[in-house]
């Protein structure tokens, strides 16, 4: 959840396939994921306007505001940007290959 707060943050609002493609999960395990935090009111899933294949995902204020979640997930943002301008100063690509987990 704390991958989608983070794209969320960034503007977006994540498919489910986005988000496996994001975290390096496989989509059918978000797929389930997302229906049974939607089912206990942590997120919400609607249909994505473009394409009514694809569900779009959203976090609900409850579970931010139950979770104290948007200071760690400043915290960690802020970290990942440094590291992304970090690389970025050294010529590194600043997002990995979803294919490669070291």
């Amino acid at each position: 959840m704390a991958s989608l707060h983070t794209l969320t943050r960034r503007g977006q609002q994540p498919s489910q396939r986005q988000l496996a493609d994001h975290t390096g999960l496989e989509a059918l395990y978000i797929s389930k994921l997302a229906r049974t935090l939607e089912s206990a009111d942590l997120l919400t899933r609607t249909r994505h306007p473009n394409d009514p294949r694809a569900m779009q995902l959203s976090l609900t204020e409850q579970d931010a505001i139950e979770r104290g979640w948007p200071r760690e997930v400043e915290r960690h943002t802020a970290i990942a940007d440094r590291v992304r301008s970090l690389l970025a100063d050294l010529g590194e690509s600043p997002d990995p290959d979803p294919g490669d987990h070291c």
